[in-house]
């Protein structure tokens, strides 16, 4: 039956939905457009920061699109699984999987990954079956090169990270381990946003030289990175609790207020689609 309670959390996670797409997504955006529609232009250090831009523009996009669903699900009496539980803190690969996208990584486990085999026929069929689901997930998200090679790249990357823990060889520490697998993540994406290979190229040599260029940071895409930085910081450490506001009456109402105001204040001009339409 119908809950007021129910259907007010439901709208409130539709409206932290929309902060995310309008005020942080769509803000991102705007500098990632720019820069990857001309990336021999700007200095590499400026293309480092628009390649952090797109981590946080597909994450806030995916992750706003998510808890506007589940948000008008919930008011409707549903419920949906968390999609997105701050993926940019994984230490491994596996570990980035479980946390970004659940429901399309599930899918891949369960209909690609277990359908042909799983792990159960050794080693080398494993990396094999690896290899296969991701380049597959890749070529769901699109029939274009860059997508192919997206998935092969996250594919490698589970299989090589599987072979060490199968060979039990050295294991860096955990900054090691998160280093590595952000690294890891952020190239794949720029694999993700390049409109073709030639552009893909022209970003990571620029990104390897710090070749001279245009210096562009904009303020509010940096500030939306910053966002990004302190909700994942705040989920890690113990600022968790402490910034956990009490349960009181006028918490959610002053909350609400608040993102309201910020959407009419701050969100860009023009309609940006989510990206995940385009898939």
């Amino acid at each position: 039956g119908w809950s007021r309670r129910r259907a007010y959390g439901g709208a409130q996670q539709m409206l932290r939905g929309a902060v995310k797409k309008v005020l942080l997504a769509d803000r991102l955006g705007e500098m990632v457009d720019v820069v990857f529609a001309g990336p021999d232009l700007y200095s590499g250090f400026t293309v480092w920061i628009a390649v952090l831009a797109y981590a946080g523009q597909i994450y806030y996009d995916f992750s706003g699109y998510s808890d506007i669903a589940i948000g008008a699900a919930k008011m409707l009496g549903y419920r949906f699984p968390v999609n997105f539980r701050h993926p940019y803190l994984a230490t491994s690969m596996a570990e980035f999987w479980h946390h970004w996208h659940m429901t399309l990584s599930r899918w891949l486990r369960d209909y690609l990954y277990i359908s042909l085999g799983g792990n159960r026929h050794g080693m080398i069929q494993t990396y094999r079956n690896l290899l296969i689901t991701m380049t597959l997930g890749g070529l769901w998200h699109g029939a274009a090169w860059t997508f192919v090679l997206w998935g092969l790249w996250h594919g490698m990357a589970l299989a090589i990270e599987r072979y060490s823990k199968d060979v039990r060889t050295w294991r860096p520490g955990r900054i090691a381990s998160w280093a590595m697998t952000f690294s890891v993540v952020l190239l794949g994406w720029v694999l993700f946003r390049s409109s073709d290979l030639e552009t893909t190229a022209v970003i990571l040599r620029r990104m390897a030289t710090l070749a001279p260029g245009i210096a562009w940071y904009p303020p509010l895409a940096i500030a939306a990175l910053g966002c990004m930085v302190i909700e994942h910081a705040a989920w890690k450490t113990k600022l968790r609790r402490a910034m956990r506001l009490p349960a009181l009456a006028w918490y959610s109402p002053i909350a609400t207020t608040i993102m309201l105001w910020a959407l009419l204040l701050y969100a860009p001009r023009g309609f940006r689609p989510f990206v995940y339409f385009q898939f």
